[in-house]
C-alpha cells in the first residue's frame, strides 16, 4: 500500500524510495552510453481506463509523441 511508509512502494514527499533510488541509479550510468538520451516512460502492471483491462506494460503518456523522456534527473 503507497500511503503506508512501511512499503516499498510508499511516496514520501521528502525522499525518494528505495524503486525510485535504483532507477536513479542506473539511469545516471546508461543515459551516457545512449546517443539521444531519449528512454521509454513506461508503467508495468495496471488496469486502465475506461474499461479497467490488465495491462503488463504501457506508455505512462499515450501520445507518441511524449512517450519519451530525456535523460535522468534527480
Amino acid at each position: 500500500n503507497p500511503s503506508q511508509s512501511t512499503s516499498l512502494h510508499y511516496m514520501n514527499p521528502y525522499q525518494m524510495n528505495a524503486y525510485a533510488m535504483a532507477l536513479k541509479a542506473v539511469g545516471e550510468i546508461i543515459q551516457d552510453y545512449d546517443s539521444d538520451k531519449m528512454f521509454p516512460a513506461l508503467g508495468f502492471g495496471a488496469k486502465l481506463p475506461p474499461d479497467g483491462r490488465v495491462s503488463h506494460e504501457f506508455p505512462l503518456v499515450p501520445v507518441p509523441r511524449y512517450d519519451r523522456l530525456y535523460g535522468f534527473h534527480s
